[in-house]
Formats: structure tokens, C-alpha cells, sequence
């Protein structure tokens, strides 16, 4: 009597396709039903990228600037005077970054020679001084941006909240390849509301031991409240 084919054993792989599939002991196969193509990746959708719910996120929403404890402090701050607030929210993260008084210097002396040149352009009719001006307006903004993203960034990271990845093909100019990046979150809301971002930054910054009130105060060089026990980033 022939004997029976030895029988094999299946197991579903539910690996990352960049894996090598090992097959196990005993002639068993490895079905690997991972997505294998750029479109099936992409058919997953941008909730395969995003954080897990189980992961730390903000304390609060970034359209909540005047919806918190503390929206007459930080709330005004942020539309009103965002380089007190982001001068105080870097002097907070200590060594290694500015303080309040240098960044307000900095962006003082950039604002009135922005301004300045502008209007002496505009009153002598002289086109390089308010071509100037603009230069320097442009300038102003972007180091603005800059430092404003930067804070984003380092908060981020203390605070242990991890990045959306933003995924799209087409980075090798035929739609064929798979680029994900970290980090676009934060560009794109420091590009669309800078304002919202810095209060965003000041309530996870300011928040109480309580996990409910913002204690914010407009004139302490790092914006904190005396005695007042603040939360704690994760070690």
C-alpha cells in the first residue's frame, strides 16, 4: 500500500512583508498575507500609520485656545503676544534653548526694522528700502515658524507623544514607491494656526498636577505659577 503524502501545516503570516519568511521544522509553509504592493499598503488607509489609541496624546485638542481653565492667560497670550509665550515655553525646557528676554529682544528689533523700513519705503518712494522691509517681514515669520515648530518638536518628544506618519506615492516621480514621513503633523499646524499651536504647546506645558487646570503666568520669565505643582512628563 503507497503511503500517504506527510501532511503540511499552515501558518498565516501576519509578519511586515519587508520580513523573510522562515519556513518552519517539519516541510510547514509560511502564507504570508501581508500587503505586498504599494496599492495595497495604500488601500489600508492612513489609520494603519496613525499612533495607537493606548499611546500618549496631547492633554488637549488644538482647537481648544479659549474651551480650557486658563483661556484669559495662555488663550490671549498665544494671538496677542506669541513671542512672550514661546519666549517662556522655551525657557521652560531648559538648558540649551533661549530665554523669554532674548527671544522678545530678537523679535522686537526684527518687527520695528521690518515695519521701519517699510514705511520709509513707502514715504520716500525708494523701492529697496521697502523691498527691505519685506525681506526682513518674510524673515521674521519663518524664524517665527521655526522656533515655534522646534517647540512642537522637543514638547513632543518630553512628553513621549508619538508622530502621525503622513504616507503618499509618487516620490520616485511614476507612482510607484511608498514614502512615509514623521513629523508633518507638526508642520502643518504650525502652517495653518501658529497661534493655536503655541496655546496647544502652553496648555500641555502649564498643565496642573490636577490633570484639569492651566496655570499660566503672563509675567514669569518661564510662565510658571509659583508653587503651584505642575504635571509631570513621563520618565
Amino acid at each position: 500500500k503507497p503511503s500517504a503524502p506527510p501532511l503540511k501545516a499552515s501558518l498565516v503570516d501576519s509578519r511586515p512583508s519587508s520580513l523573510v519568511d522562515i519556513p518552519l521544522a517539519g516541510s510547514a509553509e509560511v502564507i504570508n498575507t501581508a500587503p505586498q504592493t504599494t496599492e495595497q499598503i495604500a488601500a489600508m488607509g492612513a489609520n494603519a500609520f496613525a499612533p495607537s489609541n493606548l499611546e500618549p496624546t496631547w492633554s488637549t485638542d488644538i482647537n481648544d485656545c479659549f474651551n480650557h481653565s486658563d483661556w484669559i492667560g495662555s488663550g490671549l497670550a498665544s494671538w496677542f503676544c506669541p513671542c512672550v509665550l514661546c519666549g517662556q515655553l522655551s525657557a521652560k525646557q531648559g538648558r540649551g534653548w533661549v530665554s523669554r528676554s532674548q527671544v522678545v529682544a530678537f523679535f522686537t528689533i526684527l518687527t520695528i526694522l521690518a515695519a521701519g523700513c517699510i514705511a520709509a519705503g513707502i514715504a520716500a518712494k525708494v523701492p529697496l528700502l521697502f523691498g527691505l522691509g519685506g525681506f526682513l517681514a518674510y524673515a521674521l515669520i519663518m524664524m517665527y515658524g521655526a522656533l515655534l515648530l522646534s517647540l512642537r518638536r522637543r514638547i513632543r518628544m518630553k512628553w513621549s507623544i508619538p508622530s502621525p506618519r503622513c504616507c503618499f506615492t509618487g516620490c520616485d516621480g511614476v507612482g510607484e514607491t511608498l514614502c512615509c514621513f514623521t513629523g508633518c503633523d507638526d508642520v502643518f499646524t504650525t502652517l495653518c494656526c501658529p497661534c493655536c499651536v503655541a496655546d496647544q504647546l502652553a496648555r500641555q506645558e502649564y498643565l496642573a498636577s490636577n490633570n484639569h487646570s492651566v496655570e499660566y503666568d503672563f509675567c514669569s520669565p518661564n510662565g510658571e505659577v509659583p508653587g503651584v505643582p505642575y504635571k509631570e512628563p513621563p520618565v
